[in-house]
């Protein structure tokens, strides 16, 4: 899949990482239309089962649901089968997960994507979570540096027939010069200046745009903030501001 043609306003990805549906569709309420995608991640997904997933399709929005499948071939296919189902426009896997798994889901998104009538959902693999330092790779037998890990799991990535990745902001150019330009970035770890919170590979919007950041995941700073639209538009405008140079 060709990578689409982003507006400024496009980039932002707001994570819905709240506990339970009623909080998560306030935000939707208040975010759109200024916010054309939302995540929905593990914590979300499992308290408010489809519902949250459901309006956020419903309100004419994007939705990313971030499940980050791991599993046998088979489980995923069928899980991704479900998810094309809902409506999703990003899925995320584990590239651990290995070849067979990765291409036995972008083949059942197709095909079911196909049998629906609906564009297949962009497919993303996560490379190295953000956070994770090189001291924790080390601790599971990793001794390759984040970086190297990114690499080789994009390589794997591209091998496989995924749209994008998942990578810290410091990793996006590395992916773009792996996969020559063919795989999008998909960047948590977004944060404003002294504010990194769990995340130990982060960067500010403005620099992860600049160093090849393609959709950009904002999560706290947006949903902790006394004004969550405003908020969001600030980010809006950082990312505009600096496409424009």
């Amino acid at each position: 899949m060709l990578m689409p043609e982003l507006k400024p306003e496009e980039r932002l990805i707001v994570a819905l990482d709240v506990a339970n549906h009623e909080t998560a569709a306030q935000l939707v309420e208040q975010l759109t239309p200024a916010v054309s995608y939302f995540k929905i991640g593990l914590e979300l997904f499992y308290a408010a089962n489809r519902q949250t997933a459901q309006l956020v399709v419903a309100s004419g929005a994007k939705l990313f649901l971030d499940l980050k499948l791991h599993d046998i071939p088979n489980t995923v296919s069928r899980a991704i089968v479900q998810l094309v189902e809902i409506g999703a426009s990003m899925v995320n896997f584990h590239i651990s997960g290995g070849r067979a798994m990765l291409e036995a889901a972008r083949e059942a998104a197709e095909r079911r994507a196909a049998q629906l009538g609906v564009p297949p959902p962009l497919l993303l693999g996560v490379t190295v979570l953000t956070s994770l330092a090189a001291e924790d790779l080390a601790a599971e037998g990793i001794a390759l540096a984040p970086h190297l890990v990114v690499e080789k799991r994009t390589r794997l990535a591209w091998e496989a027939g995924l749209d994008g990745i998942v990578c810290s902001p410091q990793e996006a150019a590395l992916v773009k010069e792996v996969s020559g330009g063919r795989l999008f970035t998909v960047t948590p770890g977004i944060r404003q200046a002294d504010n990194a919170d769990d995340h130990s590979r982060y960067t500010t919007p403005a620099v992860a745009i600049k160093g090849g950041s393609d959709y950009l995941v904002v999560g706290r700073p947006i949903y902790e903030a006394a004004d969550p639209l405003a908020a969001a538009l600030a980010i809006q405008q950082q990312i505009k501001e600096v496409m424009l140079v």
